[in-house]
């Protein structure tokens, strides 16, 4: 089981993924949630939890789309000038490669939502004297 838990601070968000089997990975999560809210208190603004229902490695995807690109890429005259042609296809080319290996290694995910909370290090003092009718008058 694979848990994604985010929380916010101050308008920016952090993501932790949590790795283990149903028991143990909740247990791990409350430990998270714990720490969190130890170091950073009311700072934390709300607090989510997903589980990863499915990954799809995208290398396997973008790699047969951009070679394809770049093959064709090749046929397509940009300028009529040899010279201005070559730097923009080797321009072309060289984004085209460092996209490629930049998201060769993601993986896109999907996710359900399980959990999202709102102030979740927020310490409520309930006032008990008020709840017993006894005492009131």
């Amino acid at each position: 089981m694979k848990l994604v838990a985010t929380y916010k601070i101050s308008g920016s968000e952090y993501k932790i993924t949590i790795n283990g089997d149903e028991p143990e990975v909740y247990e791990k999560l409350d430990k998270a949630l714990e720490s969190i809210c130890q170091k950073f208190g009311d700072l934390v603004e709300e607090f989510k939890v997903s589980e990863v229902s499915e990954e799809i490695r995208l290398g396997k995807i973008i790699v047969p789309i951009a070679t394809n690109g770049i093959l064709h890429a090749s046929d397509i005259k940009f300028s009529n000038d040899e010279k201005m042609d070559f730097v923009i296809k080797t321009v072309f080319g060289t984004i085209i490669g460092l996209s490629i290996g930049n998201l060769i290694d993601s993986v896109a995910s999907k996710e359900n939502k399980i959990i999202d909370v709102k102030n979740p290090c927020e310490k409520r003092k309930v006032d008990v004297s008020h709840l017993i009718t006894e005492w009131s008058d």
